[in-house]
């Protein structure tokens, strides 16, 4: 299975880890709210996630980084 995303996809999972909400993420990307849960749907099923806790937990195991210096 791919689990190479697209850049937009790369740009959406940073703005979730920074704290942003799905509103804040939708404005930002000029999305519907239908069109962000499809977005964070299909990178859940690319990276073989269940949820976003889970997507959330693979980023920081694989950057090294703690939630702290995401926000940053």
């Amino acid at each position: 299975m791919q689990r190479q995303l697209s850049n937009s996809q790369r740009h959406l999972v940073r703005l979730f880890a920074r704290g942003y909400t799905d509103g804040e993420i939708a404005r930002t990307m000029a999305l519907s709210p239908e069109q962000l849960q499809c977005a964070f749907s299909s990178i859940c099923h690319q990276l073989q996630v269940t949820d976003r806790i889970e997507l959330l937990l693979m980023m920081w195991s694989f950057t090294g980084r703690s939630k702290r210096q995401f926000s940053k």
